[in-house]
């Protein structure tokens, strides 16, 4: 099923396809999801520095983590550039022969690798949208979005991604092409984004391959607006007027004053 997630809805990059798969199958994937993280737990398989679909972690606790450090060097009169990029069909481009070659890399016994294999092995999907049906096709790749198995898949298959280069020094403009390449992963450059930070930042450029990418002043990380100046302002005030407009909409709706009411109607607005 395409579910919209934020631009021109005639472009159909701007959909995510989520998987619609059977409760008899969910609850086999949490019996497999429980013995992967069991042995991730122990194989401390996972660094600090992932907070995606991890428990106990959250895109909250990213950044906080994340604009910690970077408000420390700020503080200490460094420039600080902070690149964001965007992957393409994340989740549709991973390989089932390369994620298995990870699996038992990171030392799973044979029976979950075999039942991860039959999982991804074999399927087909269609695309159903209000109610006219695809025909079905055969699933070569990727793991299932709306899955249970899929998200930890994910990070496993994405856990030996370079995030040092990002992290380094960068003294020349195209030092930056290189993140990313030989990971399969292809980098949309016209959503990537270049964020400047520090009062005597000299404004680098950065180019991925032959595309320079684009600078600005604003941008939004994890849902939360950060600017140039590490200023929430424009962040407190999105939030304060998508508040007032909830308001307005429960205040024009409701015959009743009543808590109880006016709680269910939050709720179904929300």
């Amino acid at each position: 099923m395409p579910i919209h997630k934020k631009g021109w809805k005639e472009d159909l990059g701007n959909y995510r396809p989520v998987s619609l798969t059977s409760v008899p199958g969910k609850v086999m994937e949490q019996i497999i999801l429980s013995a992967i993280m069991q042995h991730i737990k122990d194989a401390q398989v996972f660094g600090p520095s992932q907070h995606g679909f991890m428990r106990g972690r959250s895109c909250l606790t990213n950044l906080i983590s994340f604009y910690d450090k970077v408000t420390c060097l700020v503080d200490e009169g460094k420039a600080v550039d902070v690149v964001y990029l965007d992957f393409s069909k994340a989740f549709a481009t991973i390989s089932h022969s390369i994620l298995l070659e990870k699996l038992a890399a990171h030392g799973l016994d044979g029976r979950i690798l075999h039942s991860v294999k039959n999982w991804l092995e074999g399927r087909a999907q269609r695309v159903v949208v209000n109610g006219v049906k695809s025909s079905w096709r055969p699933v070569t790749s990727a793991v299932p979005q709306g899955s249970v198995l899929g998200p930890v898949l994910f990070n496993i298959f994405i856990n030996d991604l370079d995030d040092l280069t990002s992290g380094l020094t960068l003294k020349g403009s195209g030092q930056a092409g290189s993140m990313g390449q030989g990971q399969f992963y292809e980098i949309q450059t016209a959503k990537c984004r270049v964020l400047h930070l520090g009062h005597n930042n000299p404004m680098q450029c950065y180019r991925l391959g032959e595309e320079w990418l684009e600078s600005c002043v604003t941008e939004k990380d994890l849902g939360v607006l950060v600017d140039c100046q590490l200023n929430m302002s424009q962040q407190c005030a999105q939030v304060a007027k998508k508040a007032n407009s909830t308001l307005a909409c429960m205040r024009n709706s409701m015959a009743s004053r009543s808590r109880e009411v006016i709680f269910l109607k939050a709720v179904k607005i929300a």
